[in-house]
């Protein structure tokens, strides 16, 4: 089995828990739900950002990750939604211990094709909440366009990389195991409700 087709399958329950869990998609999705999601995101991708930033040397990968990074536009739509900064601040963090441990560059390819799968995703939730808010990405959604007419040219490359450092056993057995353990940390965080 290819190894995206094999890391889609062993985290296809996970990823639909998830996505069973936040539903941003129903058709009752209110500005405040929305608002309340947006907040959980930022309190889960703050930290587990700024160490993947920090300690992976993803250059070195052939892999930009600061352009990748999801915080600006969670903070672009926070201030289009009318937060301020202190507000901002007051979001709560989630703590260290609650992340999915990342001590490989494996593990942190694992971690981060969830973040980067979240993108493909997000284009249609994106088109949902034009459609329920009349929001664009100027006006609220800019985490969930991410990358915009990118998105495709940005999978790519992941995919490329992940491909590449998945061809040994050990290695891949890592990179799926972590992107399990990224899914589960993220729907421990967001809750049942989502957030």
């Amino acid at each position: 089995m290819p190894p995206l087709s094999e890391l889609r399958e062993r985290t296809r329950v996970y990823h639909q828990r998830l996505e069973a869990s936040v539903d941003v998609m129903s058709p009752a999705l209110t500005r405040s739900r929305y608002l309340i999601l947006l907040k959980s995101f930022y309190g889960f991708y703050l930290p587990l950002e700024a160490w993947l930033t920090a300690r992976v040397e993803w250059l070195d990968a052939g892999l930009d990750f600061r352009r990748r990074e999801k915080l600006p536009r969670l903070r672009q739509d926070f201030a289009a939604l009318g937060l301020d900064d202190a507000q901002v601040e007051a979001i709560p963090i989630c703590p260290a211990s609650a992340l999915p441990a990342v001590d490989t560059f494996e593990e942190a390819l694992g971690c981060a094709y969830v973040l980067e799968g979240a993108t493909l995703g997000g284009q249609h939730i994106s088109r949902h909440l034009h459609g329920l808010f009349a929001m664009d990405e100027q006006s609220g959604s800019a985490f969930f366009r991410s990358y915009g007419i990118e998105v495709g040219p940005m999978w790519k490359s992941f995919v490329a990389v992940l491909n590449e450092n998945s061809v040994e056993e050990g290695r891949r057995e890592q990179i799926i195991v972590s992107a399990c353990n990224t899914f589960q940390a993220l729907h421990r965080w967001l809750g049942p409700e989502g957030g």
